[in-house]
C-alpha cells in the first residue's frame, strides 16, 4: 500500500495528465473532445479537492487543533482553481480558444504552485502529525473511491 503522500501526489500527476490532454484538444480546435476531456479533468480535480477537504484537512485540523494555517490556505486555493475552471469550461462551451487560453496559464501555474506546497509541506506534515492515523486517512480515501466506482 502506498503512503498518503505518494497516493495524493500521484493523483496530482494524473490530474495534470488529464489537463494536458484536454488543453491539446483545444489547441487542435477539437471542441467535442475538448469538452469531454476537460469535463473528465474537472471531475477528477473536483474529486481530489473534495477528498482533501472532507477527509485529509479535517484530520490535520483535529491533530493541530486549528482550522487556520495551511488547510485554510489550501481551501482558498481550491476555490480559486474552481473559479478558473468554470470560466474555462464556459470558453470551451463557446468554442473560444482565446478565452480558454487567457486562463490556462493561470490555472497551470496555480495548480503547479499548489501541488508543490501540498507535496513539500502539507502531505509530509500530515504524515508526521497523524502518525499511524495517516493510514486510516488513506484507507478512507480508498474506501470512498471504491464506493464511487461501485455506484
Amino acid at each position: 500500500m502506498s503512503t498518503l503522500h505518494a497516493y495524493l501526489a500521484g493523483d496530482h500527476r494524473a490530474c495534470d495528465e488529464e489537463y494536458g490532454w484536454a488543453e491539446s484538444r483545444v489547441v487542435c480546435g477539437d471542441w467535442p473532445n475538448a469538452k469531454q476531456a476537460f469535463g473528465g479533468f474537472v471531475r477528477h480535480l473536483e474529486h481530489h479537492l473534495e477528498q482533501e477537504e472532507r477527509i485529509l484537512f479535517p484530520a490535520i485540523e483535529r491533530a493541530t487543533g486549528s482550522t487556520m494555517g495551511p488547510t485554510a490556505v489550501m481551501r482558498s486555493e481550491h476555490d480559486h482553481m474552481r473559479a478558473i475552471v468554470r470560466t474555462m469550461m464556459e470558453a470551451i462551451d463557446a468554442r473560444d480558444a482565446t478565452e480558454f487560453f487567457e486562463y490556462a496559464d493561470s490555472l497551470r501555474m496555480l495548480m503547479h504552485q499548489h501541488n508543490l506546497k501540498e507535496e513539500s509541506i502539507l502531505y509530509p506534515m500530515a504524515e508526521r502529525l497523524l502518525g499511524d492515523g495517516a493510514g486510516a486517512v488513506l484507507a478512507a480515501i480508498h474506501n470512498e473511491n471504491a464506493a464511487q466506482e461501485a455506484a
